[in-house]
């Protein structure tokens, strides 16, 4: 659950603050099995499990590990792989990890989720019913977080999903918009 994952993260900023442990060894393995449910996700719980993981790893560990861990490499090439038969929630997985990056993450989240914005947008339009569902959840994530000066790096996205033959991507960009206007009344 989202509780218990944000307990791993405080615990795992505890521990690294104590020198109980490292990024090289504990941190590495926590988030190495987080990502192997993610790439193996079979169900939705596994998938929201997965995800959690990514999410509470780094949340503990902090924006600075994304880089030098090769996380958003890694979500970045499930979600634009074909979700394999043996693993159908994988990519449905990857996208809810994007979720819980901008949750725990914050602001400090918008140099690496707002480039891969585009691309979940472009998910509003997936086949599979729970990815594109992800999608719509993750980018809500962002945005509900997103600091005033970053509203104008998001707004092209949204505005070509606008653009788009398929109602649900106006539809999700519309809405995101809305999360946008509450959020930031005065920075639009």
């Amino acid at each position: 659950s989202e509780g218990a994952a944000k307990g791993v993260a405080s615990s795992i900023k505890v521990s690294i603050a104590a020198g109980r442990a490292t990024i090289d060894k504990e941190l590495q393995a926590l988030l190495t099995t987080s990502l192997g449910l993610v790439k193996a996700a079979k169900t939705a719980e596994e998938a929201r499990s997965g995800a959690l993981g990514v999410g509470a790893v780094l949340g503990g560990a902090g924006v600075a590990q994304l880089a030098p861990l090769g996380v958003m490499a890694e979500l970045k090439k499930i979600i634009d792989a074909k979700a394999p038969k043996d693993a159908p929630h994988c990519k449905e997985a990857a996208v809810l990890a994007f979720e819980q990056l901008s949750l725990f993450l914050g602001t400090d989240f918008e140099p690496y989720g707002i480039p891969l914005l585009q691309t979940l947008v472009g998910l509003y339009a997936d086949k599979d019913k729970k990815v594109a569902d992800a999608a719509a959840k993750g980018v809500k994530a962002m945005l509900a977080q997103l600091s005033p000066l970053a509203i104008k790096f998001v707004l092209p996205a949204l505005y070509d999903g606008m653009e788009a033959d398929q109602w649900r991507t106006r539809v999700e960009c519309v809405n995101a918009l809305a999360v946008l206007a509450v959020r930031a009344p005065t920075a639009l």
